[in-house]
Protein backbone atom coordinates (compact mmCIF):
# COMPACT_ATOMS: atom_id res chain seq x y z
CA UNK A 1 0.00 0.00 0.00
CA UNK A 2 1.06 3.24 -0.80
CA UNK A 3 1.33 5.49 2.15
CA UNK A 4 1.93 9.10 0.44
CA UNK A 5 -0.96 10.61 -1.49
CA UNK A 6 -0.34 11.59 -4.64
CA UNK A 7 -0.35 15.49 -4.27
CA UNK A 8 1.85 15.02 -1.46
CA UNK A 9 4.27 13.15 -4.12
CA UNK A 10 4.06 15.97 -6.67
CA UNK A 11 4.76 18.60 -4.13
CA UNK A 12 7.92 16.62 -2.77
CA UNK A 13 9.28 15.99 -6.01
CA UNK A 14 8.80 19.80 -7.06
CA UNK A 15 10.33 21.07 -4.24
CA UNK A 16 13.56 18.38 -4.49
CA UNK A 17 13.88 19.51 -8.54
CA UNK A 18 13.61 23.23 -8.07
CA UNK A 19 16.58 22.55 -4.88
CA UNK A 20 19.94 23.53 -6.04
CA UNK A 21 21.69 19.91 -5.80
CA UNK A 22 25.31 19.36 -5.15
CA UNK A 23 26.83 15.49 -4.74
CA UNK A 24 28.30 15.04 -1.48
CA UNK A 25 30.97 11.85 0.29
CA UNK A 26 29.32 12.13 3.30
CA UNK A 27 26.10 13.32 5.45
CA UNK A 28 25.54 14.06 9.04
CA UNK A 29 23.07 11.53 10.89
CA UNK A 30 20.37 14.44 11.34
CA UNK A 31 20.62 15.12 7.81
CA UNK A 32 22.52 17.80 7.43
CA UNK A 33 25.95 19.21 6.32
CA UNK A 34 28.42 22.02 8.54
CA UNK A 35 29.32 24.38 6.06
CA UNK A 36 31.25 26.02 8.89
CA UNK A 37 31.28 26.26 12.60
CA UNK A 38 27.85 28.08 12.56
CA UNK A 39 26.27 27.40 9.43
CA UNK A 40 24.73 24.57 7.77
CA UNK A 41 22.58 22.86 4.49
CA UNK A 42 20.05 20.08 4.54
CA UNK A 43 21.66 16.83 2.79
CA UNK A 44 19.22 14.27 1.66
CA UNK A 45 19.07 10.79 -1.15
CA UNK A 46 18.19 11.30 -4.76
CA UNK A 47 18.69 7.65 -5.86
CA UNK A 48 22.00 6.33 -4.37
CA UNK A 49 23.63 10.03 -4.01
CA UNK A 50 24.30 11.97 -0.90
CA UNK A 51 23.13 15.60 -2.05
CA UNK A 52 22.93 18.74 -0.52
CA UNK A 53 20.53 21.31 -1.48
CA UNK A 54 19.08 24.52 -0.33
CA UNK A 55 20.27 27.84 1.72
CA UNK A 56 22.56 27.95 3.98
CA UNK A 57 21.10 28.41 7.54
CA UNK A 58 23.07 30.36 10.43
CA UNK A 59 22.77 28.90 13.89
CA UNK A 60 21.87 31.01 16.54
CA UNK A 61 23.99 32.98 18.67
CA UNK A 62 24.92 30.77 21.65
CA UNK A 63 25.07 27.29 18.91
CA UNK A 64 27.36 25.46 17.05
CA UNK A 65 26.44 23.35 13.96
CA UNK A 66 26.64 19.45 14.62
CA UNK A 67 26.44 16.79 12.26
CA UNK A 68 25.40 14.54 15.05
CA UNK A 69 23.22 16.58 17.73
CA UNK A 70 20.07 14.27 17.50
CA UNK A 71 17.10 15.89 15.74
CA UNK A 72 19.05 18.97 15.95
CA UNK A 73 21.23 21.01 13.68
CA UNK A 74 22.47 23.71 16.07
CA UNK A 75 23.49 22.85 20.11
CA UNK A 76 24.74 24.81 22.44
CA UNK A 77 28.42 25.80 22.20
CA UNK A 78 30.88 28.39 21.24
CA UNK A 79 32.60 28.71 18.13
CA UNK A 80 36.49 27.99 18.51
CA UNK A 81 39.41 29.32 16.77
CA UNK A 82 42.35 27.40 17.20
CA UNK A 83 45.80 28.57 17.45
CA UNK A 84 49.30 26.44 17.92
CA UNK A 85 52.58 27.09 18.76
CA UNK A 86 55.87 25.46 18.82
CA UNK A 87 59.30 26.59 19.17
CA UNK A 88 60.62 26.43 15.70
CA UNK A 89 57.32 27.36 13.75
CA UNK A 90 53.63 29.10 14.89
CA UNK A 91 50.39 28.13 13.07
CA UNK A 92 47.02 29.46 13.66
CA UNK A 93 43.78 27.99 12.23
CA UNK A 94 41.12 30.62 12.29
CA UNK A 95 37.47 30.13 11.13
CA UNK A 96 37.04 31.75 7.46
CA UNK A 97 33.27 32.73 7.15
CA UNK A 98 31.96 32.23 3.43
CA UNK A 99 30.56 35.74 2.27
CA UNK A 100 27.21 36.69 3.49
CA UNK A 101 25.43 36.07 0.09
CA UNK A 102 27.01 35.08 -3.70
CA UNK A 103 25.70 37.76 -6.36
CA UNK A 104 28.12 36.89 -8.94
CA UNK A 105 30.56 33.75 -9.60
CA UNK A 106 33.91 33.74 -7.41
CA UNK A 107 35.94 31.48 -5.39
CA UNK A 108 37.27 32.75 -1.48
CA UNK A 109 39.57 30.84 0.83
CA UNK A 110 37.94 28.46 3.38
CA UNK A 111 39.45 27.18 7.29
CA UNK A 112 41.17 24.27 5.58
CA UNK A 113 44.28 24.89 3.51
CA UNK A 114 42.52 22.49 1.18
CA UNK A 115 39.39 24.03 0.47
CA UNK A 116 37.85 26.67 -0.86
CA UNK A 117 34.15 28.17 -1.11
CA UNK A 118 32.44 28.57 -4.59
CA UNK A 119 29.05 31.11 -5.67
CA UNK A 120 28.16 28.83 -8.28
CA UNK A 121 25.53 30.10 -10.92
CA UNK A 122 22.02 27.78 -10.96
CA UNK A 123 19.51 29.61 -13.04
CA UNK A 124 18.80 32.97 -12.09
CA UNK A 125 20.92 32.95 -8.71
CA UNK A 126 24.41 32.08 -7.18
CA UNK A 127 24.35 29.29 -4.97
CA UNK A 128 27.52 28.72 -1.97
CA UNK A 129 29.41 25.63 -2.55
CA UNK A 130 32.25 24.22 -0.18
CA UNK A 131 34.97 22.92 -3.11
CA UNK A 132 37.99 20.75 -1.67
CA UNK A 133 40.89 20.44 -3.89
CA UNK A 134 42.97 17.08 -4.41
CA UNK A 135 45.32 14.86 -3.21
CA UNK A 136 48.54 17.06 -2.27
CA UNK A 137 47.19 20.26 -3.46
CA UNK A 138 45.83 23.13 -1.50
CA UNK A 139 43.98 26.34 -2.73
CA UNK A 140 46.08 29.83 -3.05
CA UNK A 141 43.65 32.83 -2.93
CA UNK A 142 45.87 34.60 -5.19
CA UNK A 143 45.72 32.61 -8.19
CA UNK A 144 42.13 31.28 -7.32
CA UNK A 145 43.13 27.93 -8.07
CA UNK A 146 44.21 24.57 -6.10
CA UNK A 147 48.22 24.22 -6.14
CA UNK A 148 50.73 21.89 -5.34
CA UNK A 149 52.03 22.80 -1.83
CA UNK A 150 53.97 21.43 0.92
CA UNK A 151 52.86 22.81 4.27
CA UNK A 152 49.06 21.84 3.59
CA UNK A 153 48.42 18.38 5.44
CA UNK A 154 44.82 17.15 6.31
Amino acid sequence: MNSIPTMNKFLLVFVILTMPVYQLHACGTNNIQCVTQTTYQFCFTVGTQLVLGGNVYSCPNGTICSESGGSYACVPGVPTTTTTTTTTTSTTTTTVAPPAACTASGRYRATNCNQYYECVPILWWFDLVLQTCGTNLAYDATSQQCTANSTCFL
